[in-house]
C-alpha cells in the first residue's frame, strides 16, 4: 500500500524566488536511508491540463508549457527521465494511487489548498523497499496562470517555473531551507 510522504507547498510570495540560482538541494525524507527513490527508466506523468484554445504568451498552452519543464529536467537527468503523457482535461486524479498525474483544481484530494498555495505535489511510495511509485500536481485554479519567459510577475504565476519546482518535488527533492541549508527554496 501507498502512504504519502510528501506535500510540497509553494506560496504565491515565495514564486518571485523561483528566477534565483539555486545550487542546493535536499532529498525528501529524514535520513539517507529512508529516501525513496524511483526505479530506473521512465516516470510517465499524465497532464491533464487541456490543449483546447488557450494560447499563452510564449507560444505554448498549459500542458505544453509543463511538457517543456519536464524537458528541462530531462537534460539534466540520467537514470530516469519524465514521460509526458497528453490525456484529455480534468481535475480529478487515480484514487487507486497507480498513476501520476498533473492536473488544476480547487483541492487537494478534496482538502482546500492553503491561502496563497500555488501547487502541491502529493507522492507515494512503497516505504518496504524505499521505492517512489506515484507522484501527482495540483496547481491550484484560484490564480491566474500562464507561461512567458523574462522578468517574473506577481500576476500572472508563470506555470512552467512553477511546474520546474514541482516537478523537483516528484524527483525526490525537497526545500534545503527546511533542512537547515542557507538556499531559500
Amino acid at each position: 500500500m501507498n502512504t504519502k510522504v510528501h506535500k510540497a507547498f509553494l506560496t504565491a510570495g515565495l514564486s518571485l524566488l523561483l528566477t534565483a540560482q539555486m545550487w542546493g538541494y535536499a532529498y525528501a525524507g529524514a535520513t539517507t536511508n529512508s529516501i525513496a527513490a524511483w526505479l530506473p527508466g521512465t516516470i510517465p506523468m499524465q497532464i491533464k491540463l487541456g490543449t483546447g484554445t488557450v494560447t499563452l504568451r510564449d507560444g505554448t498552452n498549459y500542458s505544453t508549457s509543463v511538457q517543456e519543464a519536464m524537458n528541462t529536467w530531462n537534460a539534466q537527468l540520467g537514470t530516469v527521465q519524465f514521460a509526458p503523457v497528453m490525456v484529455q482535461q480534468s481535475s480529478t486524479t487515480d484514487p487507486d494511487h497507480t498513476i501520476s498525474e498533473i492536473v488544476f483544481n480547487s483541492t487537494v484530494e478534496g482538502t482546500p489548498f492553503g491561502a496563497g498555495v500555488l501547487a502541491i505535489t502529493l507522492s507515494y511510495t512503497r516505504p518496504s523497499i524505499h521505492q517512489r511509485t506515484e507522484s501527482d500536481i495540483f496547481f491550484n485554479i484560484a490564480f491566474t496562470w500562464d507561461s512567458y519567459r523574462g522578468t517574473l510577475l506577481q500576476t500572472p504565476i508563470d506555470i512552467r517555473r512553477v511546474a520546474l519546482h514541482e516537478l523537483g518535488h516528484v524527483l525526490g527533492l525537497t526545500h534545503p531551507n527546511d533542512v537547515g541549508q542557507t538556499v531559500t527554496a
